[in-house]
């Protein structure tokens, strides 16, 4: 892991941010027992991180946890644009003006102006719901392995987008408030780009990703399944099925971020869970063919070898440390994104996170997920256990629960053979 500057949890102030909530008219969202809420995990990318879920170890006594290595997503945050409600409001702006607009258009026109003013400029900001997150994964990965978090050397770097810095930011905070004999070092910025933020970086992977080789059969699932009824019952017959279509997803897209800004759940009053499921399969889908080894191409995996590369040596050189007799480094901690994930999972071959042979498009949501791959607070888990020999194990776990590698029959395998099957994967990509 690079060199990174020193962190001072207690002489460097983090700002905290504080959702404006405002007074939510029950026109705009509904009555509380007149509609249903619509299933969280159809939130897909947008939803909060799931506490409910997660498992503890059953890690054996005679294996002792001595190093972590965490990459992680940041917390949750408002609507990253305006894009989807400006072209929501321009649909609304010219139905109104034919005198198309339906009553539930123009509750779609409050709900709009409850987004912007819940959101008040800050787009893709960290919101108070992601800070609570990282606060509590911070204080639970201290909970479960208190060898490992009391004392030594913490490293975290961060990209340079605010609401990952700020991430960041929050869980060091939390970790070393509970920890005092720890250090933590922390750095973020443009030099971290081609470790967390390769989809910028690596002109392979971003002439792929401008390309879309995948995009006809994207469309042709989008025109076969999505409904262009709930946008028709906004706003008329002015548009045609497709751009119908098109704004059901702008429509799906602002309703899955309002949990995360903390605001009410969006509801049957907008679309049914059938069709915000379908939305989501849309969302995922393209997620997919984007982030994730598929049936088109290898390179969203391959631009994240360097970031498997980086994780692998810095817990090599936490092994060798271990017995050198200087202050160890204990947790080595990257934070990105979403799309720095779900490349990396599918290139460590994670499970329920690489579906490389699906080649039917509606297939894709019963192998590939993207609510359990990247929720917001997403975060691997890849921990080093000692055994009584001086053997070292490595356990793995996605997102708060243990989970497999490739064939490996169980979670904790040897980090050598871990670290074999990885740079033999990296190897095999690169072909």
């Amino acid at each position: 892991m690079p060199h990174i500057p020193r962190f001072s949890a207690f002489l460097r102030p983090v700002r905290r941010l504080r959702l404006l909530l405002g007074a939510l008219t029950l026109s705009a969202f509904g009555h509380v027992s007149a509609f249903e809420s619509l299933p969280p995990q159809y939130d897909g990318s947008m939803m909060p991180y799931d506490f409910e879920k997660c498992t503890p170890s059953e890690v054996p006594d005679s294996l002792q946890p001595f190093f972590i290595n965490y990459v992680a997503r940041h917390g949750a945050r408002f609507l990253s644009s305006e894009k989807k409600v400006t072209r929501l409001t321009k649909a609304v702006d010219k139905a109104r003006a034919v005198g198309t607009l339906t009553s539930l258009g123009e509750d779609v026109a409050t709900l709009i102006d409850e987004v912007r003013r819940n959101t008040a400029d800050r787009w893709g900001a960290l919101d108070s719901v992601g800070c609570a997150e990282q606060q509590r994964l911070a204080a639970e990965m201290s909970a479960m392995w208190p060898s490992v978090t009391g004392s030594g050397v913490v490293q975290a770097c961060a990209t340079y987008v605010p609401r990952v810095v700020m991430s960041m930011y929050e869980f060091s905070h939390r970790l070393c408030s509970l920890n005092p004999d720890i250090q933590i070092y922390t750095g973020e910025g443009h030099q971290y780009d081609s470790l967390l933020r390769f989809f910028t970086t690596n002109p392979v992977y971003v002439s792929y990703l401008n390309d879309k080789p995948w995009k006809k059969e994207y469309d042709a699932f989008v025109s076969a399944c999505v409904s262009a009824v709930p946008a028709r019952a906004m706003f008329g017959d002015i548009f045609d099925e497709g751009e119908l279509r098109r704004l059901t997803l702008d429509i799906y897209g602002v309703l899955q971020s309002l949990r995360a800004a903390g605001l009410p759940a969006p509801t049957t009053r907008w679309m049914t869970a059938d069709d915000y499921r379908v939305c989501w399969q849309a969302a995922n889908l393209e997620h997919y063919y984007a982030r994730s080894e598929n049936c088109f191409s290898r390179e969203p995996a391959i631009a994240a070898i360097p970031l498997l590369r980086d994780i692998i040596d810095t817990t090599d050189k936490a092994v060798r440390n271990e017995a050198s007799g200087e202050i160890p480094l204990k947790v080595a901690m990257h934070f990105g994104h979403a799309e720095t994930l779900m490349p990396l999972l599918s290139l460590c071959d994670i499970e329920g996170c690489n579906a490389p042979n699906v080649t039917d498009a509606s297939g894709v949501a019963a192998v590939w997920r993207d609510y359990d791959i990247v929720p917001l607070g997403a975060n691997l888990e890849i921990v080093l256990l000692l055994a009584p020999s001086g053997t070292v194990y490595a356990l793995t776990r996605l997102n708060g629960r243990d989970v497999r590698v490739g064939d490996f029959t169980g979670p904790i395998v040897l980090w050598t053979e871990l670290r074999d099957y990885w740079i033999g994967r990296a190897a095999q990509m690169s072909l």
